[in-house]
């Protein structure tokens, strides 16, 4: 018990240095929020150079997905790390230190890079290197970590907003960026990446760190026959040949669309215009509102992850989705009502947060965890790579499109999103398996022996 005890403490420090990446998505993709306004005015931004100085980011991201893929397969998943954490630093210091906006844009494309390959790499680090008992809560840890980091962007806006200090909102990230660098050089590496470099003797030193004596002789020796039996299967784009692997990426694609598409980046990007529509309307009403949306999805990714290894993904998905839908509802009617009474405010305050709480208890999380473990691991790296690559794809095209989309429909399109919940709560049923306390080898060899994705995290 005492030895299972250190192994798990020793799980739990990784995924901590791990998902500091986490905090760095989050709070470099949320302060943008209360930078842009001072950026514009210091140096003019037409509509067109202040769109690019927001999305560089997104572009950024989705390059850096790409990348990613190679630096993590074949350096190592934990060199793709420190990559991502020099580019953190490098990115917030360079922004802090911006003398135009085209340089601007090209330093936030630099950030935009290490989003792109932390995004990528810390859930399928983390993936690997966990128990698999914890696995669920390490990987959402992840999550909860982009949470906090937008929560402290807002609260940093909050600080500045009133001296206009553009340059330290876009600049303390840079702290936590080099104490995440330094601390990555203690990271172990992956004991399935090491197997695949034929490293067996360093691969078994980790599990002995990270599992029981006897888990990890299990582990081993399961990783050990897959590796094997998998010598000859395609790898990269070829794998694409294989049926059974189009249909976890069919999956973990469709999985990244339901969470883009449902609108959850929209309302953490266009909080302040949502609270608008309601009829919030001074600076001050908007701001705290926006920290409102950050303490909710913070306190309540804490709950998915004390909670996803126990009560599993499906029921989650299923409890989160029906919030959302009830909330999007909810904020359908209350932005499109004729008077903003303020029985009508509260309302909508109240969807919007009970929104992000279903939100951020289930697929702020799950999706990513469900990515991290469906992939067989001859090609998880471009499984992952290709899911993530979607899941800012769709969140930038979604970004693009939501202005006009409200132009076009108004308060009605929270009915669109409401629609696309109502698919995803189906999707679910059908198609998204439950992979709680299940082995990464034992749903690879599910899938592999043929059964539909529905059924490949059954023991």
């Amino acid at each position: 018990m005492k030895n299972s005890y250190n192994n798990n403490a020793y799980a739990y420090f990784i995924g901590f240095i791990a998902a500091v990446a986490g905090l760095l998505f989050g709070f470099d993709t949320g302060v943008i929020s209360g930078a842009i306004h001072f950026i514009q005015q210091e140096y003019h931004l037409s509509t067109e150079m202040e769109g690019l100085v927001v999305s560089s980011v997104l572009i950024g991201a989705v390059c850096g997905t790409l990348i990613s893929n190679i630096i993590s397969r074949h350096f190592g998943r934990r060199n793709a790390l420190i990559t991502a954490s020099i580019l953190f630093t490098i990115g917030a210091l360079g922004s802090a230190c911006a003398t135009s906006a085209e340089f601007l844009i090209i330093i936030r494309l630099f950030l935009g890079l290490a989003i792109g390959i932390a995004s990528y790499t810390a859930p399928l680090y983390l993936a690997e290197i966990a128990p698999q008992n914890i696995r669920g809560r390490i990987i959402a840890f992840y999550q909860l970590m982009i949470a906090v980091g937008l929560l402290a962007a807002y609260c940093s806006d909050m600080v500045f907003t009133p001296s206009g200090a553009w340059r330290w909102m876009l600049g303390i990230p840079a702290i936590p960026a080099f104490i995440m660098l330094v601390l990555a050089f203690w990271l172990p590496r992956s004991p399935r990446w090491l197997m695949l470099k034929n490293q067996y003797a360093a691969a078994r030193a980790v599990l002995d760190k990270i599992l029981s004596s006897e888990q990890a002789d299990i582990a081993f020796h399961e990783i050990e026959r897959r590796i094997k039996r998998d010598q000859r299967s395609q790898r990269g784009w070829r794998a694409i040949t294989i049926p059974r692997f189009r249909a976890v990426l069919f999956l973990g694609i469709s999985a990244q669309m339901m969470q883009q598409w449902t609108g959850c980046n929209i309302v953490l990007y266009y909080a302040p215009m949502i609270f608008k529509l309601a009829g919030f309307t001074t600076p001050i009403q908007e701001i705290w509102g926006t920290i409102a949306v950050g303490t909710v999805m913070m306190l309540t990714t804490i709950i998915a992850v004390k909670y996803v290894d126990k009560w599993g993904r499906r029921p989650i998905l299923f409890g989160g989705l029906a919030a959302m839908g009830i909330s999007l509802l909810l904020l359908g009617f209350t932005t499109g009502a004729a008077a903003h009474t303020h029985s009508v405010q509260m309302v909508a305050i109240f969807a919007v947060l009970f929104y992000i709480f279903g939100f951020a208890i289930s697929l702020g999380p799950i999706v990513w965890i469900l990515c991290s473990e469906i992939f067989p691991l001859y090609a998880r790296d471009f499984g992952i790579m290709v899911t993530t690559a979607g899941n800012w794809l769709f969140n930038a095209m979604l970004a693009t499109i939501f202005p006009t989309l409200i132009v076009l429909f108004g308060h009605n399109v929270f009915f669109l999103f409401l629609a696309a919940t109502v698919v995803s709560f189906f999707f679910v049923k059908y198609f998204v398996p439950e992979t709680k306390g299940i082995s990464l080898e034992q749903i690879e060899s599910n899938l592999m022996s043929g059964r539909p994705t529905r059924r490949i995290g059954l023991g």
